[in-house]
């Protein structure tokens, strides 16, 4: 018989595999959509960040990185 620690960590780990693998899913379609993560968008619209990371002009809000 699994003693009630043992059992309790089972369904722990359980859960963070999960959460792992729901993240990763999640992360991989956001990537094929946005070329920055959700956060980095935040931050350049918040700063006022013009300039992409290669240094030219920045492609207009709201696209998603793609031109039209």
């Amino acid at each position: 018989m699994a003693s009630p620690s043992s059992a309790r960590s089972g369904w722990v780990i359980g859960l963070w595999a999960g959460v792992c693998g729901l993240s990763m899913v999640l992360a991989s379609r956001w990537l094929r959509r946005f070329d920055r993560g959700p956060l980095e968008i935040v931050m350049h619209r918040a700063c006022g960040a013009r300039l992409t990371r290669s240094g030219s002009a920045a492609r207009p809000a709201g696209t998603g990185g793609r031109t039209r």
